[in-house]
Parts: C-alpha cells; sequence; structure tokens
C-alpha cells in the first residue's frame, strides 16, 4: 500500500504574506497528510473529480498549528475561502478558529473564534456558529449565531440559546440554521429548518418538529447553487434509518428525501452535504469500507450518475464542497 507523510515537504522559497507580515513558504506536494497522525485532517483543492492539485492554503506553519481544517466555504466570485480548524494537540473543537484566505492559498488570515463559516453573496460579510465560551461575556446565552465582516469586525448576534449551523443565501435575504427559541420562549427541536429573514429580522420555521420526518438532523446545511432557494442536510428519521433531504424553503410541502438505493457507497447521511452545479445531485460523504470519501447522490432517477474517481484511494475524505461554477472540489484530506 502507498503511504503518504508528506508533512512541508520540499523546498523553501522567498517569502509569502499572510495578513501583510513576511513567512516563509514551502513548496508542497500535492499531499499533505501525516500517516503518524490519524487526527489530522488539511483541506486540499482539487481538480472536480477529487484530484488532489495542494493543500488548500500555502501557509505550511498555519496549517501544522490548525491542522484539523473543516467545513469551508467559497465565496459567490470564486476568490475567497473560509473554514474552521484547531489544534489537535492544545485544544478541541470549540476553541476553532475561522481562517479566511484567498482561493490560491495566499494570505490565510485568522480573523476570530467560530465554526462552519459562510459567505454574504458580496463577499463583504461572514455568519459564524460561535461556542458560549467565548460569547458569555457578552450575555449571551449557549451557542449562538453570529454576523461578522470578512475580517472578523463588527461582528453582530443574530440568534443564541442553541442556534447553530447557519449558512447565507445566494439571494443574501436568508440564513438557514436549527436550534434557538421559538417564539413563546421553548426550546426550539434540532429536527427541522428555520430560516433568519434580514429584511424583517424575524425567525420562521422551514417546516416544523411535528412536520418534520427526522429525530434530528446533522448541523451541515447547504444551500442550491443556482438561482432555487433549495437546501440540503441530513439526519436520522422518525421511522429509522437515516436519509439526506432537499427542501425549498418558501414551498416546504417539497421536501424529498434521498437515500442509497442508487449509491454507489453507504452515505453518511448529513456528515457534509453540498449541491453539485447541475441541481442534478447532492455531494455527500459515502463510505468505503470504514473509508470517509466524497460521493454524489442523484436527486432524479434520470440524473447520470457521477463519480469522484480522482480521490486518492487510502485517504479519507471529509467536509468536501465545490467551487460555485464547479470547476474544482474542496475537501479535508488525512490518514486511514
Amino acid at each position: 500500500m502507498r503511504r503518504f507523510a508528506l508533512i512541508a515537504v520540499g523546498t523553501l522559497i522567498a517569502v509569502g504574506t499572510v495578513c501583510g507580515s513576511l513567512v516563509a513558504v514551502a513548496m508542497d506536494p500535492a499531499l499533505d497528510v501525516d500517516e503518524t497522525k490519524r487526527s489530522r485532517m488539511i483541506l486540499h483543492f482539487c481538480e472536480a473529480d477529487g484530484t488532489p492539485i495542494r493543500p488548500l492554503i500555502d501557509n505550511v506553519d498555519l496549517r501544522n498549528k490548525y491542522d484539523r481544517q473543516g467545513t469551508p466555504d467559497v465565496s459567490a466570485d470564486g476568490t475567497l475561502v473560509a473554514y474552521d480548524a484547531w489544534s489537535t494537540t492544545a485544544g478541541d473543537w470549540q476553541d476553532a478558529r475561522i481562517i479566511v484566505a484567498n482561493i490560491d492559498g495566499s494570505r490565510a488570515c485568522d480573523i476570530s473564534d467560530g465554526v462552519m463559516p459562510s459567505f454574504s453573496p458580496d463577499g463583504k460579510q461572514l455568519v459564524v456558529s460561535r461556542v458560549n465560551r467565548y460569547t458569555k461575556p457578552s450575555g449571551v446565552k449557549g451557542q449562538s449565531i453570529w454576523v461578522m465582516d470578512a475580517d472578523g469586525g463588527n461582528a453582530t448576534m443574530i440568534a443564541d440559546q442553541g442556534a447553530w449551523g447557519a449558512r447565507w443565501s445566494r439571494d443574501g435575504k436568508l440564513l438557514v440554521f436549527f436550534g434557538g427559541r421559538d417564539d413563546d420562549g421553548s426550546k426550539s427541536e434540532k429536527n427541522h429548518l428555520r430560516v433568519y429573514d434580514f429584511e424583517t429580522k424575524t425567525i420562521r420555521d422551514v417546516f416544523t418538529a411535528e412536520q418534520s420526518p427526522f429525530t434530528t438532523l446533522v448541523h451541515h446545511f447547504n444551500w442550491a447553487k443556482g438561482d432555487q432557494r433549495m437546501v440540503v442536510f441530513g439526519g436520522q428519521l422518525k421511522r429509522g434509518g437515516s436519509a439526506t433531504g432537499v427542501v425549498d424553503v418558501d414551498n416546504p410541502t417539497r421536501l424529498k428525501l434521498v437515500k442509497d438505493d442508487d449509491a454507489v457507497l453507504p452515505t453518511a447521511h448529513g456528515l457534509s452535504v453540498d449541491f453539485h452545479p447541475d441541481g442534478d445531485h447532492v455531494l455527500v460523504t459515502g463510505i468505503d469500507g470504514g473509508r470517509p470519501v466524497a460521493q454524489l447522490l442523484k436527486l432524479t432517477q434520470d440524473a447520470k450518475t457521477i463519480e469522484l474517481k480522482g480521490l486518492p484511494p487510502n485517504v479519507g475524505v471529509r467536509d468536501s464542497i465545490f467551487t460555485p461554477g464547479g470547476e474544482n472540489l474542496i475537501g479535508s484530506f488525512h490518514a486511514l
């Protein structure tokens, strides 16, 4: 079996720039995977079929400092990428930082605490989920959702008391998330989707806990890349088993459940989700003999089966997304 141990391998060249500071940059190979550190997960920029091109960011020091990277998001114009990352040796996921960089891997900046960043359509702001250890001094109760500038400034809370996993709609008008509190002050169950409306500054359920076919959702959501206000998500079903769901937030009666019937591999529903730009497929995490990999599920029987044949055969792949036009795939690679 081929083995990889490719951390900061190569010749050091002239300096790169990180938020205006000069740092040494290493010319790394296409893969940054270390089989002696199984918890290390590094985002990679890939061809559309999963063939790795390079680690997502070129700052080796930052990759080594925050060596568990995930939930990437690319700005609508394709120029910026944001993700969350934390140290596997000096903390846990609650210590995660939000990193913003140019899509070519340059100018990676640590801007804030938080997880699951999502860009506004103009790329000038992010919505971020934050844990209470950082927000409690501000009087925030529990997990919360914040909107901030793309450099971390001007942070404003949108919802707290368990609100989590927000993603910004392509038209900029809505945030989709789950949790928080209902209007009567009761806890909102995490088995259904909610949206925050920027115009009215109100929160509504896409579908209610009673209407939901799920007992619980996983906290990964994503919007369709076209004009339709469709959201993909996943979780455990009330009648048993699990599924990926696709719903029109303006017409929740069109909720569709996608199972493994036409999948190449069994699916870990909700572990990571994204729409393929063609609108006929959703990108999910498949399980290949215990190895997580990216795979595409068909939304209709007539859709063509697409396999991501460029993924390396002996690494795990998590938190995969497509760039807005579908020209590239980004995924978090780790040793098995």
